[in-house]
């Protein structure tokens, strides 16, 4: 090793040659490699040796100096242009979208941050696409309007963050801690939240088409008006979550919580519900067409099926079965009849 090492963000340069230098005059270049700053291509070889994808860091430098190699931007304004403190305050008032105009976001596109700590740090309209933010902590930070399509989050703290507008298409965010997120009208096309904690995170009208969230906490969460169409859902917790209208057309569901969820008026159709639990949870307006709910568990009698035109419940031969498992969760007002139960599929048509 014969110069410093540098590590940038928007021309700031800061030198990390002192432990370096001292690692190589003590212990030898070989286990220097394993203490490079976090991204430089030394220690991601030495990453792509490593039996497991669960660290994003070399061993060595876990266990020599934890905490010493974080970047720490907590409450830093990342803009390319340091703005007004007026633009700074409407910012975090609700007229943000008229602020976004008057800023000139942060450009950190493609940059190696994991593990930096961006706690109550500024980040609006940040352009953080394809970003390495493993890892990092994004406590309470502002990052509306921000675009981290493609970008690497895993295990990222994410806790109370303003993500608001932002674009996180395809955005890997398995583990990652999401609770009380603001997420209303956020793009989630596509992206990976596998066992994620989004407990009591706010999804309003945003857009999770096609998301990967097997087995995420989803309690309390509000997602009124959500569009999760083709979401792979299996055995994710929803207990008492707000899907009010919510577009859940051939959603995977299979396992999943759904005890006290609000459903009223959500489109449930072609859905896969295989063996979820669906007890004390409201159904008034869903539209359950075709909807598979073999194993559906509908316990205290308090589950109401309306707009159930075809429900698909497999290994069945005879529809009276069938019929007597459903009748108790449909109006008593509602007259049914039987029309076929070939193929394992049950018919009922409500007539008023």
């Amino acid at each position: 090793m014969t110069g410093a090492l540098w590590l940038s963000v928007e021309g700031h340069k800061k030198p990390r040659s002192g432990i370096i230098m001292l690692i190589v005059a003590t212990l030898g270049f070989p286990l220097s490699l394993g203490l490079q700053v976090d991204g430089e291509f030394l220690e991601q070889l030495l990453i792509a040796c490593q039996p497991s994808e669960k660290y994003s860091s070399t061993m060595v430098s876990r266990i020599f100096i934890p905490g010493k190699r974080i970047l720490n931007l907590q409450e830093q304004l990342l803009f390319a242009n340091h703005p007004d403190p007026e633009i700074v305050a409407q910012l975090r008032s609700s007229e943000w979208t008229k602020a976004l105009q008057k800023i000139e976001p942060i450009n950190l596109q493609g940059r190696s941050l994991r593990h930096a700590n961006f706690e109550n740090a500024i980040l609006c309209g940040a352009d953080l696409r394809n970003t390495e933010l493993q890892g990092a902590n994004f406590r309470q930070a502002w990052l509306l309007s921000a675009d981290l399509s493609k970008a690497q989050l895993r295990g990222a703290n994410l806790l109370g963050a303003n993500l608001q507008g932002a674009a996180l298409f395809e955005t890997q965010l398995n583990s990652s801690g999401l609770l009380h997120t603001q997420l209303q009208g956020a793009y989630l096309r596509f992206a990976q939240l596998r066992g994620a904690n989004l407990f009591n995170a706010q999804l309003q009208s945003a857009n999770l088409g096609a998301v990967q969230l097997q087995s995420a906490d989803l309690t309390e969460a509000n997602l009124q008006g959500t569009y999760l169409s083709d979401a792979q859902l299996q055995g994710a917790n929803l207990s008492n979550a707000d899907l009010r209208g919510a577009d859940l057309f051939g959603a995977e569901l299979q396992e999943a919580n759904l005890t006290g969820t609000n459903l009223q008026g959500a489109n449930l159709a072609i859905t896969q519900l295989q063996g979820a639990d669906l007890s004390e949870a409201k159904l008034q307006g869903a539209n359950l067409r075709e909807a598979n709910i073999y194993g559906v568990i509908m316990k205290k009698n308090t589950t109401e099926l309306i707009d159930a035109i075809k429900l698909t419940w497999k290994n069945e031969l005879k529809s009276t079965p069938l019929l007597n498992a459903i009748k108790p969760h449909l109006p008593l007002s509602v007259n049914i009849d039987v029309a076929s139960s070939r193929g394992g599929e049950l018919w009922v048509i409500h007539m008023p």
